[in-house]
């Protein structure tokens, strides 16, 4: 097993710059904690705040015939023939 690497000063100024961030945040989060139990709100967790966004799923359009025989003959004659090259057309 390899001993373990020695942790630089930057990784040190980082290390003690998210500790504070994490301070930071633990504080505001009792802040408003505190400012919700005045109010009388009752604190939620975060299992009901983050509901999950319905998802809408779109309704089919019904196609005209002549759109459907349009794909139809698109599919039989393939993307050479729309792509204009050669190959496809009679000559």
């Amino acid at each position: 097993m390899a001993p373990p690497k020695e942790i630089t000063p930057e990784q040190k100024r980082n290390m003690k710059f998210s500790e504070d961030r994490f301070q930071l945040l633990e504080d505001i989060h009792e802040m408003i904690g505190k400012e919700l139990d005045s109010r009388g709100i009752p604190r939620r967790g975060v299992q009901e705040r983050e509901k999950p966004m319905p998802v809408e799923t779109p309704t089919p359009v019904k196609q005209s015939f002549f759109r459907r025989l349009w794909q139809h003959m698109a599919k039989m004659m393939g993307d050479r023939w729309w792509a204009g090259d050669d190959k496809g057309s009679p000559a």
